[in-house]
């Protein structure tokens, strides 16, 4: 069961991975190191270069983010920043993602999750 349960939080973050880049970034511009970084502080898993950055490609290519080559220190970094385009996505997405957590919050009316107990006639089901 607990193996099901990691699957499936894999899936849901690797479906998110597009807003969840935008939302680091909207805190600040950053690298995909520091991308890296920020995703395993939340989410305790690492990337690997190869999701990484051709998502931030593809997200630069859809116009949500773009790059500057950064040449401050010994190695030169890409340091990516949202654009407005992004910032709308990433409002559309929390707009979409409350309206599915709200509806997800409502109680469970699944028998699977009510107790089975009868204590009128002292037995359980």
């Amino acid at each position: 069961m607990e193996k099901n349960k990691k699957a499936m939080e894999l899936r849901l973050t690797r479906a998110l991975l597009e807003i969840i880049f935008l939302t680091f970034l909207d805190e600040e511009p950053s690298h995909g190191y520091g991308i890296n970084a920020k995703f395993r502080e939340a989410f305790g898993l690492s990337l690997s270069a190869s999701t990484i950055y051709p998502l931030l490609y593809l997200m630069e290519e859809k116009g949500l983010i773009n790059s500057e080559w950064n040449w401050q220190s010994q190695r030169k970094k890409k340091v990516y920043s949202i654009t407005t385009k992004g910032r709308e996505r990433l409002c559309h997405a929390h707009n979409v993602l409350a309206k599915i957590t709200k509806m997800l919050e409502r109680p469970l009316k699944s028998e699977l999750f009510r107790p089975k107990i009868s204590f009128s006639n002292h037995s359980l089901q």
